[in-house]
This record gives C-alpha cells, structure tokens and sequence, in this order.
C-alpha cells in the first residue's frame, strides 16, 4: 500500500443541489428539498497514488471530483491540498492553484472546443495562465506535451480539429491539456469508458507512465472494478453520497466486506464460467432526494438487519488501512 506524504485531504465534504419545484409544488410545500449528491465523504490521496473512486452511475462520484477542484462550489467541509484550505481561497488564489490541479473529463469530444485546432487547445492554457513568453516557448510546450502523449510526429497533429480525430487521439489531446501545466494532482473521470476496448489499455498505459515520470497523482473516477484493480494502488466504494468501503485495491477485491462491494465484485461476468450472480434486491438505488433511514444501502442488502434500519454505519477500520460502514463489522 502506497504511503507517505499527503497531497489531498477531504473531510466530511458535502454537496447537495436544491431541487427546482413547480408553481403548484411551491404552492402546497414549503419545505425546501436538496438532492444529496455527495453527503459526507472523507478520504486523503498520497503524493504519487492513483486512488481509484468507483460505484454505480448516480452514486456521486463525478460531484466529488468537480467539487475537490471548485468546479462546483461545496455545500460544507474541506479540501486541504499541501496542506491549503482552497475551500478558503479567493478566485483569484484557486486560479493559480488550479495549475496544480486539472481535470480529464469523460467524453473528449464533448470536452474539446470543435472551433480549435490541436495546437490551440493544448496552447490555451498557457496562454490564459501566463506561463509563456513567446511563441516559440509555447509551441515547444505544445509539442512537448503531444509526445508526451504519444502524438507522434506532433506537427502532423498541430492544425487538425477533434473531428479530424479518432476517439483514443482526443482523448491523448484532453490529456495533454491538462499536462502542459505540469500539475501534480489530476482528477480523471471515467477518462477510457467512451473509447473502444482496444485503446483503452493504451490510454491507462500513458497515464501509468506519466504519473512515474512526472510524480502525478490522480483521483480515478470508475465505475469499472476490473479497471480500477488495474490502475489503483487504493479504492473508495461510494454508494448513495457515501463511502461504504476504503482500502488497498488487493485487499478490498481479495477480502470485500461490506454488502455492496460484495455484489459489484458478484456483478462481474465469470467468462469461463458463463455465470452472473445476483446478490443485491432491485436494480435502481433509491432516490438521493429521500434518503433511506440508517444504512442508506439497507433497501437492497441480502443482510439487513433491524438495527440496518435504524442508525448509519460509520466508516471503521477493521484492518491495516481498510475501512468498512457496515453494521456486520462493529
């Protein structure tokens, strides 16, 4: 297990997003109701880790990303990043140290402004950050960058536009972006899910390569079990805005403990088996608006018991780093 000094530190972060009502709903009900995307969650990242971050769609993984970086502003709690409150800094303060902290989206065409070439795009941030002085300086980041990513020779690559460009090599743009600016923490959310299996592998390479070279650290946002005990040296399992389940990726895969990490790994096809096997109640969790009394998993455990219902696990420790909220365990 990965171990050292602490480049990111979250405690008890919160964010929950106001519901929108309707004319006849604010009529009749005046009491205001908030989806709960990320509602309670603490972890810390160490200098050089890939802490992977993975749950079902919905569970609030994305929030916690965009929320770390203030691309969201938090409802409450803090990020500490080296030891900063950047929950405490101005706008001006979190510009300058967002060179530090960048952000792979999902989809890269979605990400990457069709109206730009591939040089604009990985130049512009120097340009708006200020980090270059000429041209020349900028077209060697620029080109740095691209080899970086394996875009290589870059200068077939400088004039063309995301169209002009397969799904892996948007996605190496979108990483080239966000390491012109040297950072040393990168939150990737599901940065492989859009691109095709064959290029998948590729990509996580690069990224493998680019944390040894460069000391990066990430928050790898996935949905993807396997992906992650590939990529991470430490996961956190989020159900519902919540950590259910935190450890060494070998230890949570080898010896899952809570209920819900259980029925994950169960999820995962056997390919010489054939076999899927189903050890969770319904499919859809339930809604963030109204969450569930105690154990905001206990509607779908196999294992519930009276007191699941009544009080909400905290996360424990039960071994050497790892944490368990589950009831089973106190």
């Amino acid at each position: 297990m990965i171990s050292g000094n602490v480049i990111l530190k979250i405690e008890d972060l919160k964010k929950w997003f106001p519901v929108r009502k309707g004319l006849f709903t604010s009529l009749f009900s005046k009491r205001q109701e908030f989806v709960r995307a990320v509602d309670g969650v603490s972890f810390e990242i160490f200098e050089g880790e890939v802490f992977g971050l993975v749950g079902e769609s919905g569970c609030g993984k994305t929030t916690v990303g965009k929320t770390i970086l203030r691309v969201v502003e938090p409802t409450s709690g803090r990020v500490y990043f080296k030891g900063i409150d950047i929950f405490k800094l101005s706008k001006g303060e979190m510009r300058k140290l967002r060179r530090k902290m960048q952000l792979i989206y999902q989809d890269p065409f979605e990400s990457l402004n069709p109206r730009m070439t591939v040089y604009n795009l990985v130049g512009e941030p120097l340009s708006v950050n200020k980090l270059v002085n000429s041209v020349d300086e900028k077209m060697k980041k620029v080109v740095k960058a691209l080899e970086d990513v394996e875009l290589k020779p870059p200068e077939v690559f400088l004039d063309k536009f995301p169209h002009e460009l397969s799904g892996g090599q948007r996605q190496r743009v979108a990483i080239a972006r966000a390491l012109v600016l040297q950072p040393e923490f990168i939150v990737a959310d599901e940065p492989v899910s859009m691109l095709d299996v064959s290029i998948r592998a590729e990509i996580l390479e690069i990224m493998l390569k680019l944390k040894e070279h460069y000391g990066i650290s990430y928050l790898f946002i996935t949905h993807d079990l396997a992906l992650a005990r590939h990529i991470c040296d430490r996961i956190a399992i989020m159900y519902l805005g919540k950590i259910m389940e935190l450890g060494d990726v070998e230890d949570v895969m080898r010896n899952p403990l809570h209920p819900y990490t259980k029925a994950l790994l169960d999820a995962v096809p056997d390919i010489i088996g054939g076999k899927i096997k189903v050890s969770i109640k319904g499919f859809v969790p339930p809604s963030p608006i109204n969450i569930p009394s105690g154990c905001r998993f206990h509607p779908r455990c196999l294992k519930v018991m009276d007191l699941c219902r009544r009080e909400e696990p905290q996360l424990l420790k039960v071994g050497s780093g790892h944490y368990v909220a589950c009831h089973l365990y106190n």
